[in-house]
């Protein structure tokens, strides 16, 4: 017992409180932010999704080697643009969006990208194609709120 009466805790059940106390406090914010009432509707987010997609040339635009003004300009819309598609419609869609972006990055910056998961430039478009149609496909399936 301490002095006032009341029992005297060791250190570490203490800290373990309060590390409990931090935690318990994390997960409800992240299960809080990860609520759909947070998230828009398909109808409202669609038209965002669309204009983000529209900033990027298409492979015939960009040409092969790469126009680099058309690459600058491009990624200099993308990187203004794609913070307004999060949070999206729902969760289905955060990681397909989510590499959607990072592979137009790419794309753009990299002008033309060559690495082990985007080799060239058509290889990178061939993504973006199936994560545009896996986007459109999840929201068809109800995924999309």
């Amino acid at each position: 017992m301490g002095r006032d009466g009341h029992p005297r805790y060791p250190r570490w059940v203490i800290r373990y409180r309060t590390l409990a106390a931090a935690i318990a406090a994390v997960a409800l914010v992240a299960v809080a932010g990860c609520s759909s009432a947070e998230r828009p509707s398909a109808e409202e987010w669609l038209p965002t999704w669309d204009a983000v997609v529209d900033t990027v040339p298409t492979y015939a635009e960009l040409g092969d080697p790469p126009d680099e003004q058309l690459c600058s300009a491009a990624l200099v819309e993308l990187r203004s643009s794609a913070s307004s598609l999060r949070p999206t419609p729902d969760r289905s869609l955060d990681d397909p969006v989510e590499e959607w972006v990072s592979i137009a990055e790419a794309i753009a910056f990299d002008c033309p990208p060559e690495s082990r998961t985007l080799p060239n430039l058509e290889y990178a478009y061939g993504e973006l194609d199936r994560l545009e149609a896996e986007v459109s496909a999840s929201i068809v399936t109800g995924g999309g709120g």
